[in-house]
């Protein structure tokens, strides 16, 4: 086969300038489509990155709410709870005060009275004196 008969000889200067066309065509046309495939990709890891921000934002509110929420209770629970031992049954109450006093009902009695009226106190003591006409000194009023 001679070049004479080459199918590219035989070709019109349109239709070579139609095949150019087409290839260029068929070049842009891979490279856009590499491109709206890459740009798909970048727009879905973008949206795929917003949601993880978003859902670590609302953690560190919540924690941030819990916390706020945690403290507030806590700080109400120790403002209101004297007034709830106070009218516990059962005498609750006075073993309540024991314990958060450390000591037995009867010396945090004893305490509770002190701290609250010392010149009292002192009097209750002066009058509070063994007795030496009971047996074995038992402590009694005099």
């Amino acid at each position: 086969m001679g070049h004479e008969q080459h199918p590219a000889i035989r070709l019109t200067l349109a239709q070579h300038q139609q095949a150019i066309a087409a290839a260029g065509d068929n070049l842009t046309n891979k490279a856009v489509r590499e491109l709206d495939s890459a740009t798909a990709a970048a727009v879905a890891e973008r949206r795929e990155l917003a949601a993880m921000i978003g859902t670590m934002r609302g953690r560190w509110k919540q924690r941030k709410w819990l916390a706020w929420t945690g403290s507030g209770a806590f700080f109400l629970g120790l403002l209101i709870s004297p007034m709830f031992a106070r009218v516990l049954p059962f005498g609750w109450d006075g073993r309540v005060a024991a314990y958060i006093m450390q000591a037995d009902r009867w010396g945090a009695g004893a305490a509770l009275m002190q701290a609250g009226n010392l010149e009292a106190w002192r009097g209750l003591m002066d009058d509070f004196k063994p007795d030496e006409e009971q047996p074995g000194g038992a402590r009694g009023l005099s």
